[in-house]
């Protein structure tokens, strides 16, 4: 049993609101409670062994910015979400440092963690290193998920039923798949779970005909899973064993969004999908969540019985800052099942170049995509100005791109960017059926909300007027 090191993965929100260790994301089996680091106040440790490794991995660095964090901004008394939301904006400015181009640095996924999720009332909204009473301001864990806090029994009083109603389930179920995922890594070593379909079919299913998550497991995957879950994504039966394997399933379901968003996307754009030998798929604006995903892919042979040759393009700036730039073929064998019905091995490459300088390359010109996708890209919000000569590129090329967004709001705003470029729509925005199901958190979201991988799509295609 290995523990997970630093930031490999990024701080649970177990982690940051102080349930488990930093270093090794295990919490105390005897009971008592976990040390704190004394110079953030933040940290937590099962042990010191724990303490100076994490201190020499990452956490001297981490805690200088905690401590910067801890003499910031700060609450005199209860806020509205708005005031509260301002605050966390300026805690984020102070400690998370962007690269040239206004994004957040890879390696300071930690620092704004720490803003995201630290622990605060969620009546009053203050947080243990604002202006308050340390004498009498005592964080106190909600009775069943564990991951809300009340400050004094008066904010309990007032806020428990608000939480109880909209936050209460979600955060739970958050708590209990970070568990998972943690035990996941301890065990596999891998830093996601990822659940490929395990037999190639025989037949072509469109992926249309299943109306659900359930669906697709039980008549398109032929998965055993399908037992363990209702059309809703909720356990099947009341026992613990299906509950755990349903929260099992919730964590796979990210891993597998992107690869079923991606067949969504053949399937309305290229009518003779069916027969198709050979495809080549660009995926765009990629970084190290697409990347350690590349075991997915292999879900396109299972459930196209024709595709003999698959090529998978991740190009992005941020390809490179985790491994590298290889403009060089890499392959994948492909399963047994595959091998023995001829299939050529599964191959990728990594460009870390933005899209529209890419388009220009060899390698592009080698490997033309048949379709085009952007998770998540965030380009109305983000690097606006940096987005636009990829996306007018992607419009002059006339293939199909599909674009997924955490929240309808950022898709609405992209939807408005491409209607003033003048681009054909094949697919207006839509919540996607195939997003992932497993709730996100963010302090700068509206009070209650919460986000998920590719909630949203929309698929453009060339310009009107060609």
């Amino acid at each position: 049993m290995s523990s997970i090191k630093g930031s490999r993965v990024g701080l649970p929100l177990l982690a940051v609101v102080g349930s488990v260790c930093w270093e090794c994301k295990e919490a105390k089996q005897d009971g008592t409670s976990l040390s704190r680091c004394k110079g953030c106040n933040r940290a937590v440790y099962c042990s010191s062994k724990c303490q100076k490794r994490n201190w020499a991995s990452e956490h001297s660095t981490l805690c200088k910015a905690l401590r910067r964090l801890n003499a910031g901004p700060k609450a005199s008394g209860k806020l509205t979400w708005d005031e509260f939301k301002t605050l966390q904006i300026l805690r984020y400015s102070m400690i998370v440092e962007l690269d040239e181009n206004g994004c957040q640095k890879p390696e300071a996924i930690n620092h704004a963690r720490a803003v995201h999720y630290q622990p605060k009332c969620e009546n009053c909204l203050r947080t243990p290193f604002d202006n308050v009473a340390s004498e009498t301001f005592r964080l106190t864990p909600c009775d069943d998920c564990k991951l809300a806090f009340f400050c004094s029994p008066n904010c309990r009083a007032e806020g428990l039923e608000q939480h109880q109603q909209k936050q209460c389930s979600s955060l739970e179920d958050a708590g209990a798949c970070e568990l998972i995922t943690m035990d996941h890594i301890k065990e596999t070593g891998e830093a996601m779970i990822q659940l490929p379909s395990e037999n190639p079919r025989h037949t072509y299913k469109p992926l249309h005909t299943a109306q659900s998550w359930k669906d697709y497991f039980k008549d398109v995957s032929n998965s055993l899973f399908a037992r363990y879950i209702t059309k809703e994504f909720s356990p099947a039966d009341d026992d613990n064993a299906c509950l755990q394997a349903c929260r099992f399933l919730k964590i796979a379901v990210d891993s597998s969004s992107l690869i079923l968003t991606i067949l969504a996307g053949l399937e309305s754009e290229i009518p003779s999908l069916a027969s198709r030998t050979k495809l080549t798929i660009h995926i765009i604006g990629a970084d190290d969540q697409e990347i350690r995903r590349a075991r997915m892919p292999e879900d396109l042979y299972h459930l196209l019985p024709k595709l003999q040759h698959l090529v998978v393009g991740y190009v992005g700036p941020d390809v490179g800052s985790a491994h590298g730039n290889t403009t060089k073929l890499l392959e994948f064998e492909c399963c047994p099942k595959c091998q023995s019905m001829g299939r050529s091995p599964r191959q990728a490459f990594l460009a870390d170049d933005l899209y529209h300088d890419f388009a220009e390359s060899d390698l592009f010109a080698k490997y033309p995509p048949d379709l085009i996708i952007a998770p998540n890209s965030g380009h109305a919000e983000s690097q606006v100005q940096r987005w636009q000569p990829t996306l007018q590129c992607i419009l002059e090329l006339g293939v199909p791109a599909v674009f997924t967004t955490y929240n309808r709001n950022e898709a609405v705003d992209e939807e408005q960017i491409f209607d003033t470029m003048g681009a054909h729509f094949s697919k207006r925005l839509a919540e996607n059926p195939w997003r992932g199901v497993l709730p996100k958190f963010d302090a700068f979201m509206e009070r209650y909300d919460v986000f998920y991988f590719n909630y949203y799509w929309y698929i453009v295609k060339g310009r009107t007027d060609i």
